[in-house]
């Protein structure tokens, strides 16, 4: 390993001398990783050539930098989450730019990649806030996603002379303008449309990926496939696919939840996995074949929205044509005040009347892949489950965006797996008492949902069941729940805290992953194991306190702001605690042993511990190497028993390196 120097710590800049700079496997490899939030500039001087593989990598105080002309290749996730990061100079030594070296750098505004350049690397820029970007001739490979979320960027400019690929009016094409490769999300049209130009002959990966401007993209003819998630997370409310298109690839379309018709003609050969999956408007589909030959269509999985949710118009070109049935494609929903009505359980019915959906009778509801109401699930705005019905089916709401209002009744004893899962506008709703079972991603996308009681009836939190329910503020648990299943409070961003109740023995996989509102957490002694990445991108927690029931934390268990653990046993206790692999910022925090909290430590050594101040640090460091060197005497008796961390009944230089890896977190007790 070449050497590597900090110099000027108290300004906390980084000078990186060394030949090559090594790459970081992982961030617990980084040398100045417990450091890194402490880091406002990076200056790396002549002679390094490499800059490694994750080596900055989360220094979210970073403001600036410097790279000196000898840098050659800037390493994947190099500069990655670096949010205070406003611009960067690139030197024209710089041949290569990794994967994700700059990705998730929000505030980085300005880049100049220099005429050296010949790779950017996949995700290279990924949600950062550039606004306008220059190719230079000298590149020619840039990899997917290179500037994918970038939602402010309005403009990529390409060098005449690059031999690869070209700019048209702002937007990426390969050079022969067959292909289209980048729409920058955050150029502003007029008329919110886009027309991509003659002579374009396939729709490139991810190319209009997360346009929130556009509401429609009009293709021309000679358009052969449309990449994977070529339109994913866009705005575009109609899509017309012209005679020619092969292939629509996967995730295509996926999360366009404004999409409300598309036209597919009977070129078509194959949808992908995904590629209208979370279409939730998508209302009207209009196939230019007939019934035959769209069943003979590859239709991979999750396609939901379109097979089952969609009115497939066959033997037309769009609303307003006609189909084989000699109707036009457009039809118009139910008035408002008809009733439909049917069946939906052995003893159970459903009748809709003025958006208001109501199950009656005795017993169970049917367990469904498409319910009865499918194909009505827009007008639906209230549901009503009357005393006597005893479970609410699995997938029986799912999608009913407008649904405003919930009325379960004390009857139901279990809601089914995705029963509300994307009612989009729910935001509140009551779990009666007599609830036992909440069944897989019940509610899971119910964005709108700002508050949850789990009743005590309730024993265990099933996979999902919450997952990204951005906008859920309190979350209530019972005492009676034993288990908190696989990512089933994800992404709840809103959620600022969760008492977690001391009946609970395991909390799974991703349960809290990117809950970044967390700040602190409360692990209680009840708790046997914690699954992998069940806290992680929690990235305002800055302590965690754990019970010492816990026997195993899966990998990479907390995110990268965590600084201290209160842990109530012993150090022999959490030495023998089953830790996974890249947990790196559980071992670079600091751990408080028997202690059940901050400023609650019931550890009374005072070992370390010269001036007095119940603290251990760098001043106590200070007053030992005083003594040790004969500068100054310690003669307060209760200090020098306390100077002597290595109990040989001595002080001397062994208790000063003692005490120097304590201070710089090289050791984490003095016992």
């Amino acid at each position: 390993m070449c050497s590597i120097f900090l110099i000027s710590c108290l300004c906390y800049t980084t000078i990186v001398k060394c030949v090559t700079f090594f790459d970081c496997c992982y961030n617990f490899d980084i040398p100045w990783y417990s450091q890194r939030t402490s880091i406002t500039s990076v200056i790396i001087e002549e002679g390094v050539t490499t800059i490694g593989d994750w080596a900055f990598r989360n220094c979210d105080s970073l403001t600036s930098m410097a790279i000196s002309n000898s840098v050659t290749s800037i390493g994947n996730a190099s500069f990655g989450n670096c949010n205070s990061l406003a611009s960067v100079t690139i030197p024209d030594s710089v041949t290569s730019i990794g994967n994700s070296a700059f990705a998730y750098c929000e505030t980085l505004k300005n880049v100049t990649i220099p005429d050296s350049v010949i790779n950017i690397g996949k995700q290279a820029f990924l949600e950062c806030g550039i606004k306008t970007i220059t190719i230079p001739s000298s590149v020619t490979d840039i990899g997917a996603q290179a500037f994918a979320y970038c939602s402010q960027l309005a403009e990529i400019s390409v060098s005449t002379d690059n031999p690869v690929y070209c700019s048209v009016d702002g937007v990426l094409f390969d050079k022969d303008k067959t292909e289209l490769l980048c729409y920058p999300a955050g150029k502003e049209t007029f008329s919110c449309s886009y027309e991509v130009p003659d002579g374009v002959t396939k729709i490139g990966d991810c190319s209009f990926q997360v346009c929130r401007i556009l509401e429609e993209v009009i293709l021309p003819d000679g358009i052969t496939s449309i990449g994977a998630a070529a339109f994913n997370y866009c705005s575009i409310t109609r899509m017309t696919l012209p005679d020619g298109v092969i292939s629509i690839g996967n995730g295509a379309f996926e999360a366009c939840g404004e999409l409300t018709s598309i036209t597919i003609p009977d070129s078509v050969t194959f949808i992908d996995d995904y590629a209208f999956d979370g279409c939730f408007s998508l209302t009207d589909v209009y196939y230019s074949g007939s019934e035959t030959e769209w069943n003979a269509i590859y239709i991979g999985s999750d396609n939901d929205c379109l097979i089952y949710n969609a009115t497939i118009h066959y033997n037309s070109t769009g609303s307003g044509s006609t189909d084989d049935t000699g109707d036009t494609g457009d039809t118009d929903d139910a008035d408002d005040t008809d009733t439909m009505s049917g069946t939906c359980g052995e003893n159970a019915t459903w009748t809709l009347k003025n958006g208001v959906l109501t199950i009656s009778g005795t017993g169970d509801m049917e367990d469904y892949d498409v319910t009865p109401w499918s194909t009505l699930w827009e007008s639906i705005t209230d549901v009503v489950v009357e005393d006597g019905i005893t479970s609410i089916g699995d997938a029986a709401f799912v999608g009913c965006i407008n649904l405003t209002s919930v009325t379960i009744p004390d009857s139901v004893i279990s809601i089914g797996g995705n029963a509300f899962s994307s009612c989009m506008s729910l935001a509140n709703v009551t779990i009666p008492d007599s609830v036992t079972s909440i069944g897989v991603a019940a509610f899971m996308l119910c964005n709108n949902l700002t508050e949850i009681i789990i009743p005590d009836s309730v024993t265990s939190i099933g996979d999902w069941v919450f997952c990204e329910c951005s906008s859920m503020e309190s979350v209530t648990i019972s005492a009676n729940v034993t288990s908190i299943g696989e990512a089933a409070f994800q992404n709840c961003s809103s959620l600022a805290s969760v008492t977690i109740p001391d009946s609970v023995t395991s909390i799974g996989y991703a349960a809290f992953a990117f809950c970044k509102n967390f700040t602190t957490l409360t692990i209680p002694d009840s708790v046997i194991s914690i699954d992998g990445a069940a806290f992680a991108g929690c990235s305002s927690v800055t302590s965690v306190t754990i019970g010492n029931g816990i026997i195993s934390i899966g990998a990479e268990a907390f995110s990268a702001s965590l600084t201290d653990v209160y842990y109530s046993g012993s150090e022999d206790d959490w030495n023998a605690i089953e830790i996974g692999s890249y947990n790196t910022w559980l071992y670079n925090a600091t751990i408080h042993y028997n202690s059940t909290g901050a400023g609650d430590e019931t550890d009374e050594s005072t070992s370390g511990d010269l001036n007095g101040d119940g603290e251990v640090d760098a001043s106590d460091l200070t007053v030992l190497a005083r003594h040790v060197g004969k500068v100054e005497y310690i003669t307060d008796e209760t200090a020098l028993a306390n100077a002597d961390v290595t109990g040989d009944g001595e002080v001397d230089a062994s208790d000063l390196t003692k005490l120097a890896q304590y201070v710089g977190k090289i050791i984490s007790s003095l016992d």
